[in-house]
């Protein structure tokens, strides 16, 4: 008996069907392709921006601390941080872009390193950090790329705020409010632009195609007082 192949609307049907297939499955793993680099690109900008966001508020804390606990846990005063009180803090207002200098005694570090001058300043959008013993000049190193705000609004013992470290007289800089904004590295498709509002009430633009996040936290800055 003589077989019968495939006719050629057997075959157009066939080929229609497979290229929907096909079709399907390139839009199915072109959108896990999508998620996967969204997640990672989201999981990268928080580990960041919350990085960032600790070390200054770590700093913060710090500011103006005087005490040493030596390897037998007795507290030592001698140890001069070189500033006294609200003299061990400065800053300067750059829009949300803010420069921070502070200068602490710590534990973490021996007595002859136990001294330090923090500064915090930025180069385009890469936050730098320097960290050498006080007297020291400053060494600026990159901390962290595509921070698009660190911004610090100060809260003075009397009740009023100040874009700066600098509080009226008579008060001090009881606390910080600092907002860190942070956007990803790479591009991430059908990402549209955002925008986010820091400590001080200025508005950051997340450009299109980048995930950003904000983070705002309240430091306290116990050692200011006296």
């Amino acid at each position: 008996m003589r077989r019968r192949g495939f006719t050629l609307v057997e075959l157009l049907i066939a080929m229609g069907i497979l290229a929907g297939i096909l079709t399907l499955v390139a839009v199915y793993f072109g959108g896990q392709r999508d998620l996967t680099q969204r997640t990672q690109s989201r999981s990268e900008v928080q580990d960041r921006v919350r990085m960032v966001m600790q070390m200054v508020a770590q700093d913060l804390q710090m500011v103006g601390s005087r005490g040493f606990l030596d390897s037998s846990g007795n507290l030592i005063t001698t140890v001069s941080s070189g500033c006294s009180g609200v003299n061990c803090l400065s800053s300067t207002n750059a829009g949300v872009q803010d420069g921070l200098a502070v200068q602490y005694v710590t534990t973490l570090r021996g007595s002859n390193q136990a001294c330090r001058a923090v500064r915090y300043a930025f180069s385009g959008n890469t936050l730098q950090r320097s960290d050498v013993p006080c007297g020291s000049a400053a060494s600026l190193v990159d901390l962290a790329p595509n921070i698009l705000a660190m911004d610090i609004q100060y809260q003075c013992s009397d009740n009023t705020t100040s874009d700066t470290a600098s509080c009226p007289q008579g008060s001090y800089p009881r606390s910080a409010r600092v907002t860190v904004i942070g956007e990803s590295m790479s591009i991430v498709a059908n990402i549209p632009a955002s925008s986010h509002t820091t400590a001080s009430g200025s508005t950051v633009n997340c450009p299109a195609g980048r995930i950003c996040l904000a983070l705002t936290q309240e430091v306290l800055m116990p050692n200011l007082k006296n």
